[in-house]
């Protein structure tokens, strides 16, 4: 089985649930990314194999920062190709670092 050169790991604390899911489409611009992924672990196997889209935001940090950085909901569905950026709803991310470079 081929390795994932990208994955991401998501953990929701608030239901318990972790994935971890193989990056099938990354698309950058600025401090922005829309991560199109496939779920290729879970401790929910009903979710394996579910394909994923959502978005991220590096506002800096630091005394750089212009604010928390930001992440969307994770959205089920086709994941999004490297053309598609879909305007997803954002919320600030407190407990993490997102680092877009």
């Amino acid at each position: 089985m081929p390795v994932a050169l990208l994955w991401v790991r998501l953990q929701h604390s608030d239901v318990g649930l972790r994935n971890h899911a193989d990056v099938l489409y990354l698309s950058v611009s600025g401090g922005d990314a829309w991560i199109g992924a496939i779920i290729t672990e879970s401790n929910d196997p009903a979710l394996v194999g579910q394909e994923i889209y959502f978005r991220v935001q590096d506002n800096d940090q630091g005394s750089t920062a212009t604010g928390p950085d930001m992440v969307s909901s994770v959205v089920p569905g086709p994941a999004i190709t490297t053309l598609s950026m879909p305007p997803l709803s954002m919320m600030p991310w407190t407990n993490g670092n997102v680092r877009v470079n």
